[in-house]
């Protein structure tokens, strides 16, 4: 099995997300250098990452891949025919098998119909079957804290196309009160990528808080989960993430990176 990096394992280093702005963020072309180095076979691109979908820019950033031995998967936000129409066109520039997503609705709002917001989205997700058997691509849905791994199951086999698989989150399951080894056991035989990560779960005065840390620093099974990886019949690659919070910093945050490649080949031998 591969092992890739997920570039929001560089969030704050982006600083394309809110919480952190670094004095010089770092961009997807050097993101790619620092992964190449560190020993990464690949990376999966955040679509907060890619600067922009022009053709000019997706091919520099495939020349630069294949200078560096990297290959690379792509990635977007939502299931919108047309988000997934534009991802596979990025697919194609990337020689990506995998395009990864996720469905994206709020399951913790008092106003959503979680069965509604799943029917919606199979009826979405059937209509762009064609366009993805047509490019060889497989779509993965991510269980993204919005859908526990049996919904995210159901979904797929009311669908029933190989065309549609998973990304297997390790962590996110957490967000949904679900045993991170049960939802991955649950999810491994449609997982065609994989977010491979840690969290800390620590008591609050009002509750819990969930942190994401260095792979083997947190509460996860991470070796339970490897050994339903291994097994797992569709899944070649997989993805170290790292969520970093703001608090840890630049230097934290590529120590756990890291770390992280280090504790991943070991746990998975």
């Amino acid at each position: 099995m591969q092992i890739g990096l997920d570039t929001y394992s560089y969030h704050l280093a982006f600083g394309a997300h809110g919480d952190f702005v670094p004095h010089k963020p770092l961009d997807l072309v050097a993101c790619l250098e620092r992964a190449a180095a560190i020993g990464f076979a690949g990376v999966q691109i955040d679509p907060m990452h890619l600067p922009d979908h022009k053709p000019a820019v997706l091919q520099r950033i495939r020349d630069v891949a294949d200078e560096l031995s990297l290959f690379l998967e792509a990635g977007i936000i939502g299931i919108d025919k047309s988000v997934i129409l534009d991802g596979l066109r990025i697919c194609r520039a990337f020689a990506s098998p995998v395009l990864r997503t996720f469905i994206g609705f709020d399951r913790f709002s008092r106003t959503t119909d979680i069965s509604a917001c799943l029917q919606k989205a199979a009826t979405a997700l059937q209509t762009v079957v064609p366009a993805l058997q047509d490019e060889g691509v497989v779509l993965a849905i991510e269980n993204h804290g919005d859908v526990t791994s049996r919904e995210l199951v159901d979904l797929l086999e009311t669908i029933g196309s190989p065309s549609i698989g998973i990304c297997l989150d390790v962590g996110n399951s957490l967000c949904v009160f679900e045993d991170p080894v049960a939802a991955a056991r649950r999810m491994a035989p449609y997982a065609v990528s994989c977010h491979f990560k840690d969290y800390r779960v620590q008591m609050t005065y009002s509750g819990c808080a969930i942190t994401g840390v260095s792979l083997g620093q947190g509460n996860i099974d991470l070796p339970g989960i490897a050994a339903v990886l291994k097994s797992a019949p569709r899944l070649e690659r997989l993805f170290v993430e790292i969520p970093m919070p703001a608090s840890g910093g630049l230097q934290q945050e590529d120590e756990a990176v890291k770390n992280s490649l280090q504790f991943c080949k070991t746990v998975l031998n």
